[in-house]
């Protein structure tokens, strides 16, 4: 089992047009690899699921590929048409950073290496009630690791 929720975090956050829309908290920033989100995070948040797919393995003679696929949600509330749209903002600000992305701005994680970040969406996150927005896109990780050695 290859878990990317770290890097995943550790790629949004450094990467300044997404992070610069997500609120403070505490001495990071409101990106979150855990549900539910702290009591106290007030405003937009960003929630990195679980492996929601994949496990998909090719072999080949001198590398192994695995395909993963994981949902990161924006959420917001729903009060005002800014923050709405903020929510939207965000959520395409991470669909434009993850889609296409490679191995020189991901980083490695045990041994395997990013070959392709393919993202989808965004589109409509699910929520408990009104007050609240959400936008989710899936992303779809080629990873790589050399079995040449």
């Amino acid at each position: 089992m290859i878990d990317l929720s770290s890097a995943i975090r550790s790629f949004v956050l450094a990467n300044p047009t997404v992070s610069s829309l997500i609120p403070p908290y505490q001495n990071s920033r409101q990106v979150f690899t855990r549900r539910p989100a702290p009591a106290n995070a007030k405003g937009l948040i960003v929630m990195i699921s679980p492996q929601v797919g994949g496990g998909i393995d090719s072999d080949y003679l001198k590398n192994w590929q695995r395909e993963i696929t994981y949902d990161i949600a924006c959420y917001g509330p729903n009060d005002t048409p800014e923050n709405y749209r903020k929510v939207e903002q965000t959520a395409f600000a991470l669909a434009n950073a993850f889609h296409r992305t490679n191995k020189r701005s991901f980083p490695a994680v045990d041994g395997w290496m990013l070959t392709q970040a393919k993202a989808y969406g965004p589109m409509t996150a699910p929520t408990d009630d009104q007050t609240i927005v959400g936008r989710m896109i899936t992303v779809q990780f080629l990873l790589t690791q050399n079995t040449a050695l």
